[in-house]
């Protein structure tokens, strides 16, 4: 999705500061408020899928990282994964490429600490 409305965005950086501090209930209905705004967001259905699956709703969580990717160009945030450590999905023999260099962008400006 090339943009997301504004007030999307705003539930969705609030459920990330509610599932950081710890609460995923709270973080759930957050990314479902954007979602009903924003409903192809495959970010969001990842984000919930992931605090679902927290709270241990894994069947929902399923339904979103299947949602997620369907929506995404590519896995860059490792659903593939995800659904076959939930059993929904077979074991991959590696993780997904653009995975991988996604955590390798996401740490490479720590890696030297």
């Amino acid at each position: 999705m090339t943009s997301v409305d504004a007030f999307a965005e705003r539930r969705f950086d609030f459920a990330q500061m509610m599932r950081a501090r710890g609460d995923s209930a709270a973080a759930i209905d957050l990314y479902r408020e954007a979602l009903e705004i924003a409903p192809d967001w495959a970010e969001a259905h990842f984000a919930l899928a992931d605090a679902l699956d927290d709270t241990g709703d894994t069947e929902a969580a399923r339904n979103h990282y299947v949602e997620y990717l369907r929506l995404a160009d590519i896995d860059i945030m490792g659903a593939e994964i995800r659904l076959a450590l939930l059993g929904a999905a077979p074991m991959p023999e590696r993780l997904p490429d653009a995975y991988v260099k996604t955590l390798f962008d996401q740490y490479a400006g720590r890696f030297d600490d």
